[in-house]
C-alpha cells in the first residue's frame, strides 16, 4: 500500500517556545501586577515601562513615551501552570499571572499563534489593548488600534488551527 495524502497537521510548535538555533537576545522580567489577567498569555507582544521596569501586555493608544519594545513572552516550560477554572489544576494554559516573572524575546525566532492564517514574510502587527500578534501582508498600512511589531516577519508558517495558525516570526531587534 502507498501513502495516499500528506497530512499538514503535524504540530510545529507552542506559542511562546523558541522555534530555531540562531542570534537569541531574551530578558526576564516582572508582569505588571496591574496588568488584565486574561491578557497575560505567553506568546504575544509586551511592552516596557522605562520607569517601573515592569512588562505589560499590548501597549499604549495615548503615545506614552515610558513605553518601549519588551519583547514576545516566552518559555513555557519556566511557566507556574496553574490550570484554569473549566478543566481544573492540572489542564494546559499559556497564561501567566500578573506579578510573576517571565522571559521576553527581543531577537529570535519564536512561535505565536495567529488567528488568521498567514503567508511567509507577512508583516508581523500586535493589538495595542491586549498584546494579541496577528499578521497583514508586507505591503498592506497596519489596521487602527495595532501597531507593527519593531523588525518582525513571518519567517516560517506552522500548524493550522481552525482557520489560523501557530506560526514561527523572526524578530531582529
Amino acid at each position: 500500500m502507498f501513502q495516499q495524502t500528506v497530512n499538514r497537521d503535524i504540530g510545529a510548535g507552542i506559542p511562546g517556545e523558541l522555534a530555531f538555533d540562531g542570534p537569541l537576545r531574551a530578558t526576564p522580567g516582572i508582569i505588571d501586577p496591574a496588568a488584565t489577567a486574561a491578557n497575560c498569555v505567553l506568546g504575544r507582544y509586551f511592552t516596557k515601562n522605562r520607569d517601573t521596569a515592569l512588562y505589560g501586555p499590548g501597549g499604549d493608544t495615548a503615545g506614552n513615551v515610558d513605553l518601549h519594545f519588551g519583547g514576545i513572552a516566552i518559555t513555557p516550560k519556566e511557566l507556574i501552570n496553574y490550570g484554569t477554572v473549566a478543566g481544573g489544576p492540572l489542564a494546559p494554559s499559556l497564561l501567566m499571572k500578573p506579578g510573576s516573572q517571565a522571559t521576553f524575546v527581543e531577537m529570535g525566532m519564536v512561535w505565536v499563534s495567529v488567528a488568521a492564517p498567514a503567508q511567509i514574510s507577512d508583516k508581523v502587527i500586535y493589538t495595542i489593548a491586549t498584546g494579541v500578534i496577528a499578521t497583514v501582508p508586507a505591503e498592506t498600512a497596519v489596521p487602527a488600534l495595532s501597531l507593527a511589531v519593531p523588525n518582525a516577519e513571518v519567517y516560517r508558517v506552522g500548524t493550522d488551527l481552525a482557520g489560523g495558525d501557530v506560526i514561527c516570526i523572526k524578530l531582529t531587534n
